[in-house]
């Protein structure tokens, strides 16, 4: 083996012979040092580098499509550990410190994150790691360790923490407890880190900081500890340093005092050295110099192009499409850019936006003559209109005109003229291309000019007896040459765009033209209605408020809007409200349960929309606008149907826009005109033509519509189905007498139909999203899987919309443009309208620069949680969609505990009706395991690479085992199905709940029952309401246990059920009169319970387990017992970025009665109980017991 510093002197020698042109490294992350702190590994666009620890050109190790995190060198120096999603998850591999030879160390299905490498208690070389891999109850991570050489995964103490890392005799191990994100800056709850110690000899465990924010990240340096804390001001992270052997709540010495948070921190095993980030650089600090200052470590290394432009096919990419009001044309939006295609098969498309903007909302212009659409790419969202300058038959037309010009055929008898203008030359036509909607000004269209005419000299002096006629006809052929736009769009080439509606500072979204194209509606700052005249450019605002998702729909005459509004209670409620806002809006659904998604008939007499008001499924409600057809026999309907349906078919006809007619057949029929009219026209007399024209004026003056029937219209809904699940996306028929919608379960999920009499549905296919049906009420567009479609109705079958094309990305423009939409989205929807006392423009302006050094999903995540972070906010988070789990062989799990030896895996522990315990060949404890399927077990394996791929298969396991203690182990072969990690998830939970069962019973001698809420939603409120009755029937007490549960929405159901004030109780016949507070359950809500409890919580209840803990003590229904709740109560919605990446979007603010945000205000027991590490090392509940001697003394 070479020593130390050959092999660092040999990197050195190879960086500077590979070294060429290189760029700045500006996001280096998760520094690791050699041994004696002269080379560096870090990670960055998501591969490992090494260079030297001061600095210059930076070598790649690896190049793997996949993110690989952590690092750190062996021992020795001779290899390098990382962990890396490579395999599907997150697992730890090891390499040499070239970076050849790669294997795999753990295999697990939970994430080992790498926090160092070091020797266990006998010298043996290890890396440490951090994982959830044991299906815990408590939602926190173990410290564990895992030889370098291979093999089982152990414990590296009992107690649960994170980033462990060993002394250098390996004696101590380092470790947090605590699991506040280190992203969210300022927090000071009671689940903070802090460092402790366990000492392998003793067993025995030390708590070495004491700090209310975050103390974290400590590496051993001699006789002190280095580690990194927020306790400077309270909110930035710096390197600070004290001795092994000083109190708790002695923090030691500050060493960097940054504004910015030191992140990743490694330090040499000889302590004389620590790497560290900042911002955009790592830092080299001397620890051996006291007062040393921190060294800026200029690094470079060369990127390939993949490091910057990712092709991507976003031919399934499509989230919206919208058919052009004449049919021939579907406008798409695929991964944020607008395309335009034919319907007709094989037909090219044409890519109207093409910037890394995002564009959305798109909205045909009933004449077809453009396309509206919202983008972000002037910063904020504004609406943008797009119209065809050319089209191939124009092209063509032009070269053609260009290349065989006509020849002017020679005069007669030429006549002296003036001289005409010169011929406009017709223009050649160029390659598609648009009109980049982010440049400072519209580019001017490229005009397709028609070859020049030259009219005739006028005779001024002649008398013409056709000189009306030819002017007849020039009106004729001017209208005549107006081009069909509609049609134009389906054979576009070059396409013209530019703002329609932009407005500085505001937000404007969701386009929505008025049926007669005078008006659009759209979303101002996303909660605030507004229309807009297209002629005049005014704007009235109809409705505003705090929803920011605000919908609406046109009527089909273009008088009314169908809005859907949450209320101040959250309600969302279907409103009629004139366009002109002549009339306040009615309220057509008035139920406290949410009504969504309306829409006309084409006479707007027929309202259709979506409720959950009927056992929380959402359901198809119709309601007659007209109550004349309240009144009407089934048999007038069905004629008032039919004739509607006519109707409505006429009215598509006279909107779509035209093809127009030959100028010959036009000439025909004005000559046929002309007859008619001589043939017509009275002679003599013309006394009669005023009162004609009286009577014509008389027809053409329309009767004021009749007004709707609103005001009681919520007392005449009608259910349309019944259905399971939710049929909430909905269209209805021009005619009123049909609904289409998605919904179904099992073999009916997909498109459905309805008649407007409800009862049976009709299933037409697959599913998706209804975009919008056509006017004459023949096609339904739907968006799924990716891709559009077009569905023909009534029989249902659906013709394709292809789109094929693969673009570029430039990875900083996306990750610019969806940090910036990110920033944009937090900044109106964040619960606090101070967002928490931050400058929140100011700092989008810093964090947008170190988000435009991302180039990797898991990069741009990193930057985007630390920028909210600066929130000091729970329910937020930022997480691109990635390929985890892509392509892995899941773990199969047998419920066993484990240990290698006697050549193989001895089972130390079976779990309580786990797969190894089923069967007609179950395992037993002490039964070793030495082959599976065949494959005999080696030294250097573990127990989940072996079992690898198994998961739900049957698996033939060959164990020995002794008949009795002292004889001789016979071979046998088990058949055993393996679970997976979910299924032994639960198997573990349930085993947990019956030792804590087991505990009270044994401890109240069974006065007191038990039962555990998972979280806070349906399933496990269904689990609470068995376990009332099967836990507590009988009892004299209760113990409600809501630690470790990470909330939900279902806490007043649960109140209801435990804080009921009896009003009466029942004695039937033949029971005893003595025995009172019985009730008949089949007039319950839900099952109550009115004798005492306790409840238990701890710093892992969140979110709507800490509002059910708040209510318990402010309602005074019994003690509460634990430690305080997290502190983290925000509502929180999500929303997507333009390539899938999730935001989380906490919208709305929890106080309680005396007006105290729960927010970072956890609900504080009335008995403080600390879970220790001592009693996690005993597997004892202390909290537990400490409630069932409380609860006793109140029975």
């Amino acid at each position: 083996m070479q020593p130390i510093a050959t092999v660092a002197a040999a990197f050195l020698i190879a960086v500077s012979a590979s070294y060429a042109v290189a760029g700045t490294v500006d996001l280096p992350r998760y520094p690791a040092t050699s041994p004696d702190g002269n080379v560096i590994l870090f990670s960055w666009r998501g591969d490992l580098w090494k260079c030297p620890s001061t600095g210059g050109g930076a070598l790649r190790l690896t190049s793997n499509p996949a993110n690989e995190g952590r690092s750190a060198f062996s021992p020795d120096g001779a290899s390098i550990v990382f962990d890396s999603d490579r395999d599907g998850g997150r697992n730890l591999f090891i390499m040499k410190s070239d970076g050849s030879d790669v294997r795999q160390l753990t295999f697990g299905d939970s994430a080992a994150i790498l926090s160092g490498t070091g020797v266990d208690g006998t010298g043996r070389p290890v890396a440490y790691f951090e994982s959830m891999r044991e299906s815990d109850l408590y939602r926190a991570a173990r410290p564990y360790m895992v030889p370098l050489a291979g093999g089982s995964v152990e414990r590296a103490c009992d107690a649960f923490g994170s980033h462990p890392i060993a002394t250098r005799n390996g004696a101590t191990v380092l470790f947090e407890r605590g699991s506040s994100a280190w992203f969210r800056r300022g927090y000071q709850g009671p689940d903070q880190r802090d460092v402790w110690t366990f000492d392998r000899a003793t067993g025995r465990f030390a708590q070495l900081t004491d700090w209310k924010g975050n103390d974290g990240w400590a590496f051993p340096a001699g006789e002190d500890i280095i580690y990194l804390s927020d306790r400077g001001n309270g909110k930035s992270i710096n390197i600070w340093r004290k001795k092994f052997t000083a109190p708790a709540t002695d923090p030691g010495t500050q060493l960097t005092s940054f504004d910015d948070d030191v992140r990743e921190i490694a330090v040499s095993t000889d302590g004389r050295v620590a790497i560290f980030s900042n911002w955009d650089s790592l830092w080299r600090l001397d620890l051996a110099t006291p007062g040393a200052q921190p060294i800026k470590i200029a690094i470079q290394a060369a990127e390939d192009e993949s490091d910057r432009i990712r092709p991507r096919s976003v031919g399934r990419d499509v989230t919206e499409a919208q058919l052009s009001p004449d049919g021939k044309t579907m406008a798409m939006v695929a991964y944020g850019d607008v395309y335009v295609k034919g319907v007709e098969e094989r037909t090219p498309f044409v890519r109207v936006t093409r910037t890394p903007a995002r564009e959305r909302d798109i909205a045909w212009m009933p004449d077809g003559t453009k396309l509206l659409f919202s983008s972000d790419s002037d910063g904020n969202d504004s609406i943008y209109e797009a119209t065809v300058v050319q089209t191939r038959g124009e092209v063509r037309s032009a070269f053609k005109d260009k290349v065989n010009p006509k020849k002017e055929e020679p005069k007669a008898e030429p006549a002296a003229a003036p001289a005409a203008a010169p011929a406009t030359e017709p223009v050649t036509a160029p390659a598609p291309a648009v009109v980049d909607p982010a440049a400072p000004a519209p580019v001017a269209a490229t005009p397709v000019v028609e070859p020049a005419k030259t009219d005739e000299p006028k005779e001024t002096n002649k008398v013409d007896d056709k000189k009306d006629d030819k002017k007849d006809e020039k009106k004729a052929d001017k209208k005549d040459d107006k081009k069909d736009e509609g049609a134009r769009w389906a054979d576009a080439v070059k396409i013209e765009v530019k703002p329609f509606i932009a407005l500085p500072a505001l937000s404007e979204r969701g386009p929505s033209p008025s049926p007669d194209g005078k008006k659009v509606a759209y979303r101002r700052d996303l909660n605030t209605l507004v229309i807009r005249d297209v002629a005049t450019g005014e704007e009235k605002e109809l409705r505003t408020g705090f929803d920011q998702s605000i919908d609406w729909r046109w009527s089909p005459d273009s008088r009314m809007l169908a809005i859907r509004q949450d209320d101040d209670n959250f309600n969302s409620d279907i409103w009629i409200q004139p366009a002109d806002g002549s009339a306040p809006a009615v309220n057509i659904s008035r139920h406290p349960d949410m009504d969504v998604n309306p829409r006309w008939s084409s006479d707007s007499k027929v309202l259709a929309f979506g409720s959950t008001r009927v056992g929380n499924d959402g359901d198809v409600y119709m309601v007659f606008l007209d109550k004349d057809l309240e009144g009407m026999q089934r048999f007038e309907l069905d004629q008032y149907f039919k004739d509607a349906a006519e109707a409505a078919k006429k009215k598509a006809a006279e909107r779509s826009p035209k093809k127009p007619e030959s100028k010959k057949d036009d000439s025909k029929k004005d000559e046929s005109k002309k007859d008619e009219a001589k043939k017509d026209e009275p002679k003599g007399d013309d006394s009669n033509k005023d009162d004609a024209k009286k009577d014509d004026a008389k027809k053409d003056k329309k009767d004021p519509p009749k007004p709707l029937d609103l005001d009681d219209a919520y007392m005449r809904l009608r259910r349309l189905t019944t259905m399971p699940g939710n049929e909430l996306d909905l269209e209805i028929s021009p005619a009123g007498d049909r609904v289409f919608f998605m919904g179904g379960t099992g073999e009916a999920a997909g498109l459905n139909s309805v008649a407007w009499s409800g009862g049976e549905t009709k299933k037409l296919g697959a599913g998706g999203s209804i975009q919008h049906m056509s006017l004459a009420g023949d096609k339904l567009v739907v968006v799924g899987k990716g891709g559009a479609s077009v569905v023909n109705l009534p029989a249902g079958d659906a013709k394709a919309i292809d789109l094929s094309d693969t673009v570029e990305l430039d990875l900083a423009a996306q990750s610019n443009q969806k940090f910036l939409e990110m920033a944009r989205t937090m900044g109106s929807v964040f619960y606090s309208p101070t967002m928490n006392g931050c400058d929140w423009p100011k700092l989008t302006t810093k964090w947008s620069a170190l988000a435009n050094n991302a180039r990797t999903d898991e990069e741009f995540d990193y930057v985007a949680n630390r920028f909210l972070g600066e929130l000091n906010a729970s329910h937020l988070g930022v997480r691109s969609p990635g390929s985890e789990g892509a392509g892995r062989l899941p773990v199969g799990r047998i419920g066993a505990r484990t240990v290698f030896a006697e050549g193989g895996f001895r089972v130390e522990e079976l779990l309580r009706d786990g797969p190894a315990t089923k069967g007609q060949t179950p395992l037993a404890v002490g039964d070793v395991i030495v082959a599976v399927n065949g494959e005999v077990v080696k030294p250097g394996v573990s127990i989940e690479d072996v079992f690898r791929g198994t998961a739900g298969k049957e698996t033939v396991v060959r164990v020995m085992r002794a008949p009795a203690p002292g004889e001789p182990r016979m071979e046998l072969d088990a058949i055993v199905v393996p679970g997976s990690s979910g299924e032994i998830r639960e198997l573990t939970y349930q085993d947990t709940l019956r030792r804590a069962r087991e505990t009270v019973t044994r401890l109240s001698n069974g006065r007191i029952g038990y039962l555990h809420i998972a979280a806070m939603d349906q399933a496990s409120l269904d689990v609470y309401e068995r376990d009332l009755y099967a836990q507590a029937d009988g009892k004299d007490g209760l113990i409600i246990d809501v630690r470790n549960n990470g909330g939900g929405s279902t806490a007043d159901r649960l109140l209801s059920s435990i804080m009921v004030q009896p009003h009466a109780y029942t004695v039937p016949r033949g029971a005893d009169p003595a025995k009172k507070g019985h009730y008949p359950v089949d007039r319950l809500f839900i099952q109550r319970y009115s004798l005492p409890i306790d409840m238990l919580c701890n710093e892992k209840s969140f979110s709507n387990a800490e509002i059910t803990a708040h209510a318990f003590k402010t309602l005074k229904r019994g003690t509460l017992v634990g430690t305080q709740t997290y502190g983290g109560v925000i509502s929180t919605g999500s929303t997507s970025l333009i390539d899938g990446t999730t935001v989380r979007t906490p919208f709305r603010g929890w106080y309680l009665p005396d007006g105290t945000d729960m927010e970072q205000h956890g609900a504080m027991p009335d008995i403080v109980v600390p879970q220790t590490a001592e009693d996690e090392s005993a597997s004892r509940d202390t909290q537990l017991e400490t409630a069932v001697a409380d609860l006793l003394k109140r029975l």
